[in-house]
């Protein structure tokens, strides 16, 4: 028999817990998760999840429509294009094009942007007010404004609108970052932990960032939303994403043609970019509501 516990000791959620069980409270952040998840599991495992190759052409199944529809066929759940291709394996396919591209990209540029965002921040006088100068200069032009200007340089194609892309966010990353560490430096546990001899990395790693956190986390929602929008749109003008991938922007120019003969070709390449916007925001709100309520514990 087990001897009762007479000085049971209170458990303390660690951080990581703590901003789960605040994230989970919010049912817009869950089913944006729930949407990413699905999105996450379609670009890795698309080309085995797809029921046919994305460039196959069937010439004896040419715009059916979705199997729900009168003449749908269940065979073509969602349906076909002018081609006779199968719009659900390009969907899936075009997931790890679209969203898949756009996770890379944001990921890289946040991993340069907060690096030199947070060695910036700490910079003062001249150097810093000259950086802060050049990234307002590079913030004051639009993001896929610069990637089209990239990509009429290198010429069209997925790989320089993915790195136009990346170039465009950067900056962005850089500026966030730079303002959160350079409003850190000047709080009281920043200037108490200085004076106790800490050196510059252990002082942004260990003190400022995990206070910047909620800066970084909304900053990354919003970059990779704009690498979504960005992608399809570069993919849209001609200037990304080359006919016949199935990118979803590049769907969507393909099949302008067709919106009223055949709309299912125009309007599910469409729900997926705005479905995927709108839970990639959902996430991100909810990540931050989440951290600032971890900070304010």
């Amino acid at each position: 028999m087990q001897s009762p516990n007479l000085y049971a000791e209170e458990r303390i959620p660690s951080p990581l817990v703590h901003t789960w069980r605040a994230f989970r409270k919010s049912p817009q952040a869950m089913v944006g998760l729930y949407i990413i998840a699905a999105l996450l599991l379609a670009a890795i495992f698309g080309p085995w999840l797809a029921p046919f190759d994305p460039q196959a052409q069937h010439p004896d199944a040419l715009l059916v429509p979705p199997s729900w529809a009168q003449n749908g066929h269940v065979d073509y759940f969602v349906g076909t294009d002018d081609l006779g291709r199968d719009l659900l394996s390009r969907l899936l396919f075009g997931a790890r094009l679209t969203f898949g591209s756009a996770l890379l990209v944001v990921t890289a540029a946040s991993v340069l942007g907060v690096v030199l965002g947070a060695i910036s921040g700490t910079l003062k006088g001249l150097q810093g007010s000259i950086l802060h100068h050049f990234l307002d200069t590079l913030l004051s032009i639009p993001s896929v404004l610069l990637a089209i200007f990239f990509v009429a340089i290198q010429g069209p194609g997925l790989g320089s609108a993915l790195i136009a892309v990346w170039l465009a966010l950067v900056p962005q990353f850089v500026r966030v970052t730079h303002d959160a560490v350079a409003s850190e430096m000047e709080k009281e546990y920043v200037v108490a932990a200085r004076l106790d001899g800490v050196g510059r990395f252990r002082l942004l790693w260990d003190v400022i960032l995990p206070n910047v956190g909620d800066a970084i986390v909304h900053q990354y929602a919003l970059g990779l939303s704009a690498a979504v929008l960005d992608i399809s749109a570069l993919g849209f003008l001609n200037l990304g994403a080359q006919a016949p991938l199935s990118e979803w922007g590049t769907m969507l120019a393909g099949a302008t043609d067709l919106a009223y003969l055949a709309p299912w070709t125009i309007t599910l390449p469409g729900v997926a970019i705005i479905t995927t916007v709108i839970a990639i925001n959902l996430v991100g709100d909810g990540l931050r509501q989440a951290l600032n309520a971890r900070m304010e514990q």
